[in-house]
């Protein structure tokens, strides 16, 4: 009998304390939702608060992230964000620029882009494998140059002719173009973002006539740049003259290097047109790549 109530007993007090654990379970649940429904009715108050700000964005249009992360050039943003339509922006916070644009797929892109490129330009990663060798990667011989020995045929300099933009003859024997250069209406378009030696030389007669023997004659030669319809003014260099009864001739040039922008073209103006020797083989027009 002893040993039955004892047997009893134990299981007694093993249904209570399964009953006691249940219980703390459950409470530990209730505590639990209690806490959980409390911290969305919080988020909802200051959600609410917030959307009274004036400051509550419905839907996110532009994404932004530190313009150093973005890409290696500038000019390869602004062409793959495409500025003209609006979709890519850039302001400073924190003494940092922020770039940011609607397409989120090009932003993931890019900087996955200039992490790849950093790391292999640090050495952190191997040089890819090349089957045809390293030595197939060197630029051809006359890779993004051009020179011109002679005026287009058809460009005439009638009157004065102030601040005319030069027309070069592109046949083959009076000039040299790379297959990467674009030429059209006496203009250079340079595909490549990077330094170049630019030059130009003109003839002229500053002869004089009988009105205007001993006169002031002052001539300039510009090689100036535009991209989207901007242009500036690259290289110049002035002369005076004093025109003279004398067949006098002189030549003007300018030459120096220059950085030029990815799809930047480039072209010779000059004033006083008409004095122009066209058939003068000091007529010359050229570029040079720069490493």
């Amino acid at each position: 009998m002893r040993a039955i109530c004892n047997q009893n007993c134990i299981q007694q007090d093993h249904g209570v304390y399964n009953i006691v654990k249940v219980i703390i379970v459950l409470t530990v649940l209730l505590i639990l939702l209690l806490s959980l429904n409390i911290l969305v009715f919080k988020f909802q108050a200051e959600e609410a608060h917030f959307k009274d700000t004036g400051d509550y964005i419905t839907h996110l249009d532009h994404y932004p992230v530190f313009c150093d992360e973005l890409s290696l050039s500038p000019y390869e943003d602004y062409d793959t964000f495409n500025v003209k339509k609006n979709q890519f922006r850039y302001f400073l916070y924190k003494n940092r620029y922020v770039c940011s644009c609607t397409n989120l797929t090009k932003t993931v892109e890019k900087i996955v882009e200039r992490k790849s490129r950093l790391r292999l330009s640090k050495g952190q990663v191997q040089q890819p494998y090349l089957q045809c060798g390293i030595e197939s990667l060197r630029e051809s011989s006359g890779y993004l140059s051009a020179s011109f020995i002679k005026f287009a045929s058809h460009q005439t300099f009638k009157g004065h002719g102030r601040n005319v933009k030069i027309r070069w003859d592109n046949h083959p024997e009076n000039a040299f173009i790379s297959k990467q250069l674009d030429f059209q209406n006496g203009e250079l378009k340079v595909p490549e973002a990077r330094f170049y030696f630019i030059y130009a030389t003109v003839s002229m007669n500053i002869s004089g006539t009988d009105s205007q023997n001993g006169q002031i004659c002052r001539f300039y030669i510009r090689i100036c740049a535009k991209r989207r319809g901007h242009e500036r003014i690259l290289l110049q260099r002035k002369a005076i003259y004093n025109t003279t009864d004398n067949n006098a001739v002189s030549t003007l040039n300018v030459g120096s290097h220059v950085f030029l922008a990815r799809d930047e073209t480039i072209f010779v103006r000059v004033s006083e047109a008409s004095r122009l020797i066209s058939k003068s083989a000091t007529n010359v027009f050229g570029i040079i790549p720069l490493r």
